[in-house]
Order: C-alpha cells, then structure tokens, then sequence
C-alpha cells in the first residue's frame, strides 16, 4: 500500500476529533448499524480494525463486547497514540493489540471473525490498489467473517446536489472557509470516489461475498460483505 497523499500527523491528528465533534451523529448511525452486523459474531470474538485512527469504532464495539479482541491498524504514529491513551482511559487496552503501521505489515496469526475499514480506502487512488487492500482485509478473515466498510463515495445522479449538502454540513461543524477550500482540493488531488456498484465489483474481486450497501448519510457510504 502506497502512502496516502494526504497524511494524518501532527495538526491534523490532534484536532481530529475536536474538527468532526458536530458531525458525530453521523459516525454514531455508522457504529450503531456496524455493531449489528456483527450481532452473529462469537462471544470472544477477534475483531479486526483498519485504519483506526483515534479509536472511534474500536471504543464503541469493545464498550458493548467485554470479551471481543481486537487488533488495531494504524500507520499515523500521533493517531495511535491517541487511541492508545483513550483504549487506556476506557479499560479495555489489554483487549487491543495495537499496529502502528500498514495492513499489508501486519503478521498473520489467528483469523478474525469480523474487520471494520472506516474512511480510508478511498486515499488510494488506483483501482488495483484498493482492490489489493481488501484482499489483505479478505485473507485475514475466517470465511463468512463480515467487513463493514466505509468510504467517502459518488453518489449518481444526485452527487452535486449531495456535495453541496456535505459543504455546508461542514460549515455547520465549524470549517472555516480557507479549511473548506483546502478540503475541496483534497477531494480532487487525493481521494478516489467510486460508485455504489464500483465499490461492490472492488469487494467481489477482492474475496468477498453479497456486498451490500445499508447506509448513507450524505457523502459517506457504508457496505457489509462475507468473506468467500
């Protein structure tokens, strides 16, 4: 996996959370449904968590699952030192092994029963890459084991109307205009959105089974799939 061109360090890092605070119930619809995808998950089950960032998804799962595991990939350093600090404050960082780096650098041991991959695959750019990714998620998976994914995603038909909608839900958050801007250029330079049915054909050549899209919430998407 290439290195994204836009890198989550320092600045960016730290104020990660306190940026996105008022677009929380957006993330909060995104964790209630993922948690029930998982609700045929075994009672100590092994949780995979790609790109974890500050630990959001990995937090909420863990909070409602005393006796999950889970393995946290991170490659941001700052990032995961915030989701360290909070597993910590949370009691449950004896319940986390913690992967400061890439998916394809993290050693194979047990299978996992189920993977979360939360606003990232979008950062890689080529379709091949992607692809390559979720084969990482797929062979590290216990056959049938779900992956939730989530993307920033074109939306058909209705994608101008969608972003404008997405911008101003932005500005409602507190981006000021220079963050807005600088947000719009990243979207063009840095951050590949693909379809619902291109998000589908990706998962499927990568090893996964029925993707199914059940969740939008204006920009972002979120599909489940089974490993083959």
């Amino acid at each position: 996996m290439k290195q994204p061109m836009i890198e989550f360090e320092g600045e960016r890092a730290t104020t990660y959370d306190e940026r996105y605070q008022k677009m929380a119930p957006l993330k909060d619809c995104l964790h209630l449904l993922a948690d029930q995808v998982f609700a045929s998950l075994p009672e100590e089950a092994r949780v995979l968590v790609v790109a974890a960032g500050t630990g959001a998804e990995l937090l909420y799962l863990a909070e409602r699952h005393p006796e999950w595991i889970f393995t946290a990939v991170e490659p941001s350093k700052t990032m995961m030192s915030i989701c360290r600090e909070k597993c910590a404050q949370a009691g449950v960082g004896e319940r986390v092994e913690f992967h400061n780096g890439y998916l394809q650098d993290l050693p194979q041991s047990q299978a996992y029963h189920g993977a979360t991959s939360f606003l990232v695959s979008h950062f890689l750019l080529e379709a091949d890459e992607r692809r390559a990714f979720f084969r990482e998620i797929a062979r590290r998976l216990h056959p049938g084991g779900p992956l939730v994914n989530a993307d920033l995603t074109h939306l058909e038909g209705d994608h101008q109307n969608v972003m404008a909608l997405w911008l101003q839900t932005m500005t409602h958050s507190g981006h000021t205009l220079e963050q807005l801007q600088e947000y719009e250029a990243n979207l063009k330079r840095a951050v590949s959105l693909v379809s619902d049915a291109e998000m589908k054909a990706l998962l499927v050549d990568a090893g996964f089974q029925a993707p199914t899209r059940f969740l939008q919430t204006a920009l972002i998407s979120a599909w489940s799939a089974q490993r083959v």
